[in-house]
């Protein structure tokens, strides 16, 4: 069971739908025995990952505890980044302050001191 994404390996549903779809409609076309249609189906169920589906129907309270740990991942993980460039963008422009370019330095200076004031 994959959490937090899919596998690298994996392909995408719309790619196994069309594999399960174009496996059907082979079995269709196919003159055979009752046997090797059923095994047909089988194998294009498994590749639609219909039993995953099943499963999810069956529990919801799965799918909204997996959708939840989704929307946490994605949060903290919104979170931290944000917090790695502005803290990086900080120290940069704390950097062009200390080298007093002149008309930067000193309306950075003013841009931080109202928002210090701010606090």
């Amino acid at each position: 069971m994959v959490f937090f994404g899919k596998k690298k390996d994996e392909e995408s549903p719309d790619i196994r739908y069309q594999e399960a779809r174009d496996e059907l409609q082979n079995m269709v076309d196919d003159s055979g025995s009752n046997q090797e249609k059923f095994d047909k189906l089988i194998a294009a169920m498994d590749k639609a990952r219909l039993a995953e589906y099943a499963s999810y129907i069956a529990h919801p309270f799965r799918l909204l505890f997996m959708n939840f740990l989704i929307g946490l991942a994605r949060g903290l993980g919104g979170t931290i980044g944000l917090a790695l460039v502005l803290t990086i963008a900080g120290m940069i422009l704390k950097n062009i302050i200390t080298m007093n370019l002149p008309g930067i330095s000193e309306w950075l200076a003013q841009l931080l001191s109202m928002v210090n004031s701010f606090e």
